[in-house]
C-alpha cells in the first residue's frame, strides 16, 4: 500500500487525516518499530508490505519527518538557469520580441514565453510603468460636494433567493431614486429617497444639501456632478447661480461618447444580493410623494483618510 504524494508544494494531500498511512498511521508504524518490533511483524499487523514499512522508517531515522514530500524533482538538468532567465527579462525590457530573444539565446520560444509570463512582462503594455494615482482632498468642508443618483427597485416581498419560489412576482412595482451628496473633505454623506431623478427632484435635493450644511456652519462653494440630463438642465444651472455655487462636471471618456460616472454614491449605495429577508417597501417608510421624502445623514466613511495627500505631493492637487 503506497502513500499518496502531494502534487504541489504546500497544498497537502487528498487523503483524510485518519487514513491508514496518513501521518497519524505513520506515527503508529514508527512507534511500533521503536518499541522493538521487527519490520516484517509491523507490516503484517498493519496490512502493508515490508518495503513500505522500511520506506517510512528510513526518513524517520534521518530526521526528515513523516510528512509527504512534494512530487517536484529536487534537480532538473534541463531547467533554465537563473542567469539566463534574468537575461531574457533584461532583453524583454529592451523592447525585444520573444522570437528575437529565443533566436538570440538559442532557447525555444515556448521557454521564453513561459519566463516572460512568470515575470509579468509578456505583453507590451506591461512594460510601461503604471501612472501614480492622483489623489487629492479639499482643505475645508463645503469646498466641493459630489452629487449623484442611484436607481433602486422597490421590494414588495422577499424574492426567490429567500423563499425558493419563482411563481410569485411583483409586476409594475416601479423604482425609487436615491440622491446622494458627499463632502470631498470630510466624506460626510447626505442621502434622500425620491420618486424620480428629474430636474425638479435634483434641484430640491440641492437646496436641501445647502441648507443641511448651513445649519452646521459650513458654506457650500462648489458641486460636482456627471453629465446626466437633470444636471445639465437650465433649472439646475439657475439653482446653482441663485445659491452662489460653482458647478463642475466630470469629463467624458475618450473611448465612448457617454459621460464618466462620478462614482460618488457607489460605496454608500451599492449592495449585492442577500439571502436574508428584506423589509417590504412601505412598511419602514411612508409612501414617497413627488420630490424629496426621506433624508438620512451618514458620518465620515472609512476610505476618506486614505485619500489625504502627503506633504510631498502638494503638486498633485487639482484646481477647479
Amino acid at each position: 500500500m503506497s502513500p499518496n504524494v502531494s502534487a504541489r508544494p504546500g497544498k497537502g494531500t487528498s487523503m483524510h487525516k485518519n487514513a491508514r498511512l496518513a501521518p497519524k498511521g505513520r506515527e503508529v508504524l514508527v512507534h511500533r518499530l521503536c518499541s522493538g518490533q521487527r519490520p516484517a511483524e509491523v507490516a503484517r499487523s498493519m496490512g502493508m508490505s515490508e518495503t513500505t514499512v522500511r520506506k517510512w522508517w528510513r526518513p524517520h531515522r534521518r530526521g526528515e519527518g513523516l510528512e509527504d514530500r512534494c512530487s517536484r524533482p529536487r534537480r532538473s538538468l534541463r531547467a533554465l538557469s537563473i542567469t539566463r532567465q534574468r537575461r531574457i527579462e533584461a532583453l524583454r525590457r529592451q523592447r525585444r520580441t520573444g522570437r528575437w530573444i529565443a533566436a538570440h539565446l538559442n532557447v525555444s520560444r515556448a521557454t521564453v514565453s513561459r519566463v516572460l509570463r512568470r515575470a509579468g512582462i509578456s505583453r507590451w503594455r506591461e512594460l510601461q510603468p503604471e501612472a501614480p494615482a492622483r489623489r487629492y482632498v479639499w482643505a475645508h468642508p463645503g469646498e466641493l460636494i459630489h452629487l449623484d443618483t442611484k436607481k433602486l427597485g422597490r421590494i414588495g416581498s422577499p424574492g426567490h433567493r429567500v423563499t425558493g419560489r419563482r411563481e410569485h412576482r411583483h409586476r409594475g412595482i416601479d423604482w425609487e431614486y436615491v440622491h446622494v451628496a458627499i463632502d470631498d473633505h470630510s466624506r460626510t454623506t447626505l442621502a434622500t429617497v425620491a420618486e424620480d431623478e428629474r430636474q425638479g427632484g435634483v434641484v430640491a435635493f440641492l437646496g436641501r444639501v445647502v441648507e443641511h450644511y448651513q445649519q452646521r456652519g459650513i458654506r457650500v462653494q462648489r458641486v460636482m456632478t456627471d453629465n446626466g440630463s437633470p444636471y445639465v438642465s437650465h433649472a439646475f444651472r439657475d439653482a446653482c447661480a441663485q445659491l452662489g455655487l460653482r458647478h463642475l462636471r466630470t469629463r467624458p471618456t475618450r473611448r465612448a461618447p457617454t459621460a464618466r460616472p462620478s462614482a460618488s454614491s457607489r460605496r454608500p449605495c451599492e449592495s449585492g444580493p442577500t439571502r436574508l429577508p428584506t423589509v417590504a417597501h412601505g412598511s419602514a417608510a411612508t409612501p414617497s410623494a413627488p420630490g424629496c421624502t426621506t433624508t438620512t445623514g451618514i458620518g465620515p466613511t472609512a476610505p476618506w483618510r486614505a485619500c489625504r495627500r502627503s506633504p510631498d505631493s502638494a503638486s498633485a492637487k487639482t484646481t477647479y
